[in-house]
């Protein structure tokens, strides 16, 4: 094997090359063809009559977040919206805090729903599903917001404009981005946004609508039977289901909202390793996706083989190291590695300077390569185990210890009655 391991990386190289410059290619496309469908999307801001949009936001020990994200939808300009707050048996103010919202902006649609214990965001979401009135549904996670008053508006033009699109989601970005773990989360958010999302955007083939900020026209989510509890990634299992079902998806950078990732790797760790685990549920309970049309294969696949290179890393590292050491030839590896890092560079690029942002320093950009390098590997056979051990893992942060099944009823719950709450 080691005679042939030179050839071997060469492949992976060569793939890894080609793979990239498609989908920088695509969302190159994307970025074009959006500037011209904004222009056109711009003239709905100024539409009167406007379909009521639910905005469903669902919250677990969210008290510092909360009033910031019910402002925000406040505030937006799109006029004809009721707002949907999901208390999911927080053990903070994050009930105390929606229902001041609520007593303070009493012109403005506030519902307030108490469960008395932690369902899970599941069960949160489809709850405020049956209180939703709206034509539009979109999902706020409470400690994210929307970025200017506008950006509500952008998010639901597209459904407004085109009656073919079945949801839409818009450029998320992370809060505080001069600390060292958001700043390593904002160099990957805006990569992966820049270039994966919109290239899965200009061939509808998005695996991901985040429910941190999606908007879904409300009987096309209702036909699949809202937000399915059978896996950890709710949004991403609502996104396949309507990819299966042929939906046309949309991703718009225009509408934008900031997001308060985790502060420590510890918080950070608990987050991704519960995605991981959604991501690899979701990609086998949807696998026909593979064969519906050559655009979701290829972005399908892609997922797919991305994780699997994650989980062989450690592997290719042992058996390059070995490599060297009975060959004494470091040539190879070098220059394999400076390929990826290459590759990387030049995507990364792209990215910022289709976000229209200045591009990381140096020292940002090395930290955020050589975290997720050790990073997902790690996460990824974590998520591996926990599969294997059907362990049950946490929703939201690592100091809240609210513990969410695959298989909680999200049907039938107690209430906790409140005088203004449904």
């Amino acid at each position: 094997m080691l005679h042939f391991w030179p050839l071997i990386l060469s492949a992976l190289l060569g793939t890894w090359i080609i793979r990239t410059a498609i989908v920088v290619a695509l969302a190159h496309q994307h970025n074009q063809a959006e500037r011209t469908k904004e222009a056109n999307w711009s003239e709905q801001q100024s539409t009167p009559c406007k379909p009521l949009v639910s905005i469903l936001i669902p919250a677990c020990n969210e008290e510092a977040t909360i009033t910031d994200c019910i402002q925000s939808c406040i505030q937006s300009n799109y006029g004809n919206k009721e707002i949907i707050i999901i208390n999911d048996g927080s053990n903070d103010a994050t009930s105390d805090q929606a229902h001041i919202a609520q007593a303070n902006h009493p012109k403005a649609r506030i519902t307030v729903i108490d469960f008395a214990c932690n369902q899970g965001k599941t069960a949160a979401l489809n709850e405020g599903l049956l209180y939703a009135n709206g034509e539009f549904i979109v999902t706020l996670d409470a400690d994210t917001r929307f970025s200017d008053p506008s950006s509500l508006t952008r998010l639901l033009n597209p459904l407004i404009q085109y009656q073919d699109i079945a949801a839409c989601t818009g450029n998320l970005k992370i809060a505080n981005p001069d600390r060292t773990i958001p700043n390593i989360q904002s160099i990957e958010y805006t990569k992966i946004i820049q270039t994966f999302k919109r290239a899965q955007s200009h061939v509808n083939a998005i695996m991901i609508l985040p429910g941190a900020v999606s908007a879904f026209r409300a009987t096309e989510l209702r036909s699949i039977g809202g937000f399915s509890a059978s896996t950890l990634a709710e949004d991403a299992d609502a996104t396949m289901s309507l990819l299966l079902r042929r939906n046309r998806l949309l991703f718009t950078s225009s509408a934008s909202a900031i997001t308060q990732g985790p502060n420590t790797v510890q918080e950070l760790l608990k987050q991704r390793i519960r995605w991981r685990v959604g991501q690899l549920q979701c990609l086998w309970k949807h696998r026909k996706l593979c064969g519906q049309s050559l655009s979701t294969a290829f972005f399908f696949v892609d997922t797919a083989s991305t994780n699997l290179i994650s989980a062989a890393a450690p592997f290719v590292l042992a058996v390059t190291g070995v490599y060297v050491i009975q060959k004494g030839l470091w040539q190879q590896p070098i220059a394999t590695v400076a390929g990826f890092v290459a590759i990387d560079i030049a995507a990364t690029v792209f990215a910022y300077t289709a976000a229209q942002q200045k591009t990381p320093s140096i020292p940002d950009y090395l930290r955020h390569l050589l975290f997720f390098s050790l990073f997902n590997p790690f996460i990824t056979w974590s998520a591996i185990g926990q599969l294997l051990r059907r362990q049950p893992l946490h929703w939201r942060r690592a100091n809240q210890e609210r513990v969410s099944h695959a298989s909680d009823p999200f049907f039938k719950r107690p209430l906790k009655s409140s005088a203004n709450s449904r």
